[in-house]
């Protein structure tokens, strides 16, 4: 009962947060690693704002780095064998075209950043980073701009593909099939528009009474879950406002790992 009080306790306190639109959610000291391979990459620059040589640095294999000013649709050009270039500092939410040289792969370990479910596309190309949730399949994550966007366009740098994604053609007809954490992808906006990419942010929590530091985190773990599935189910930046009394009221039958497998059969039941 005291896990299932944690649990109702965190929902009715992210109720009271839903109101607060948050643009930034900071993921403390968690790595990540992004293959790149010789040729041409597409790479979303997701940590903080730094000089291009901390690139240079990161990757010795690299020997063109290219952005894209959409503001003034033009290239934005360093490299490590090239003195002032004109792209010289790397900001979130940037998208990067790598050119790397040799007959090797690297990878790149770098930090995760920040979520942030603010992208601004302007009219014409814009390259830009998916600064949200991994593995969120391509429909989903262009609905909320698909009226706004003539194409998306993505690289496999393994295959040395480009893939595609036109939202006047059905889904199944896309070769861009999903987008991670730190991808980029070329968007042809028709207008202007800010992307609300799936963040899945996390609600502020207030827990009642002394529960144990393990039952603090499970309880949150076991709610980000659903809202990260909300998320991905139904296309759009949540609150936990969302969770609707039957599923508290599953949360409360079913114990351990079944928690969120009956969450996620009332919520599937309630929206198809």
């Amino acid at each position: 009962m005291a896990r299932i009080a944690l649990v109702i306790a965190a929902i009715l306190i992210a109720i009271s947060a839903a109101a607060v639109t948050s643009t930034q959610i900071t993921v403390a000291h968690e790595d990540m690693v992004s293959t790149l391979y010789p040729g041409v990459n597409l790479v979303g620059w997701v940590e903080e704002a730094a000089p291009i040589e901390r690139l240079f640095a990161d990757i010795p294999q690299v020997n063109t780095v290219y952005a894209w000013d959409s503001s003034k649709q033009h290239w934005l050009f360093a490299s490590p064998h090239v003195a002032n270039g004109t792209l010289r500092t790397l900001v979130p939410g940037m998208g990067l075209r790598l050119s790397l040289a040799g007959d090797a792969r690297f990878e790149w370990r770098r930090s995760r950043g920040a979520y942030t479910d603010q992208t601004p596309l302007r009219p014409g190309w814009n390259l830009v980073a998916w600064q949200g949730l991994d593995h969120v399949p391509s429909p989903v994550a262009l609905r909320q701009v698909r009226q706004a966007v003539r194409v998306a366009i993505a690289r496999d740098a393994l295959q040395a593909q480009w893939l595609r994604a036109d939202p006047s053609e059905p889904t199944d007809s896309w070769t861009i099939l999903e987008l991670s954490h730190g991808d980029a992808l070329w968007i042809h906006a028709e207008t202007s528009v800010n992307w609300r990419q799936l963040t899945g942010e996390r609600p502020r929590f207030l827990f009642v009474g002394e529960p144990s530091e393990h039952a603090q985190t499970k309880a949150t773990n076991d709610l980000q879950s659903i809202r990260e599935f909300y998320a991905k189910k139904l296309g759009g930046v949540i609150s936990a406002s969302m969770c609707s009394p039957p599923a508290v009221r599953r949360i409360s039958e079913i114990g351990g790992a079944g928690q969120l497998a009956a969450v996620r059969r009332d919520i599937t039941a309630g929206t198809t």
